[in-house]
């Protein structure tokens, strides 16, 4: 289970659960994917809590605008690619990542 802490000026306003989808994973199931299928304010920060680590903090988030394009069309869209997690910067990310502490892959030796 993964718990979503949103708090606004300091004071928790919202709290709720997600589960990963089961069905989406990478290929050698190192990676789950879950959504958030409620509005996120860009102003709020969020805490991230997945099992076993200490939460994760998403914070200082901002919309990007960057043109889009298909075989048919092109545009411009608005999706959220700069942010802060943990109060590292990342721009230019497709969206956030978050990493179980101690993982390691099954072919990583023990040093």
């Amino acid at each position: 289970n993964i718990t979503v802490r949103q708090i606004h000026n300091g004071q928790t306003v919202d709290s709720f659960s997600v589960q990963p989808d089961k069905e989406s994973y990478d290929a050698v199931r190192t990676r789950y994917y879950f959504y958030i299928d409620k509005p996120l304010y860009i102003r709020d920060t969020f805490q991230i809590a997945v099992s076993g680590c200490e939460p994760y903090i998403l914070s200082d988030m901002k919309m990007v605008m960057h043109p889009q394009f298909t075989m048919l069309s092109e545009g411009w869209g608005c999706v959220m690619r700069d942010y802060k997690i943990n109060g590292v910067h990342f721009e230019d990310n497709g969206g956030p990542d978050f990493v179980k502490e101690g993982f390691k892959f099954p072919w990583e030796k023990e040093e």
